[in-house]
């Protein structure tokens, strides 16, 4: 399971990227597929109490989701679509960048009530 692409002989700053990247267009196309097919399933329900519409877009989503979690974003129904509607314009790589969240971070800082620390071992 690999998150993202490795191209090689892609450059950031002059030195040659080793990390995963992905195209931000796609991502951000693939979500709005998503929030689309969200609203729509959503509005009927809301306005006209008919949840078949809601539980096809659950049910597609669920899906969606899982694809992307397992399989990787570039094999997702939506990036798939996006993929296809974008197929002209040429891809802006961005690199895929562990936040303070997920690892250890000596760096993070942690702001609340206009004063930051950093968060670190107690």
């Amino acid at each position: 399971m690999s998150f993202g692409e490795h191209i090689a002989g892609l450059t950031a700053d002059g030195r040659e990227v080793r990390a995963a990247v992905f195209d931000e267009h796609e991502v951000r196309a693939a979500a709005g597929l998503t929030m689309v097919a969200g609203a729509l399933g959503f509005g009927p329900a809301y306005f006209q109490h008919q949840y078949l519409p809601l539980r096809l877009v659950t049910a597609f989503l669920c899906a969606e989701f899982l694809v992307r979690v397992t399989v990787g974003l570039r094999y997702s129904p939506a990036s798939l679509v996006a993929r296809a509607l974008l197929r002209g314009r040429p891809p802006e790589w961005v690199l895929l960048v562990r936040r303070g969240w997920s690892a250890a971070d000596p760096a993070f800082e942690i702001c609340a009530h206009g004063a930051c620390g950093r968060a670190g071992p107690r």
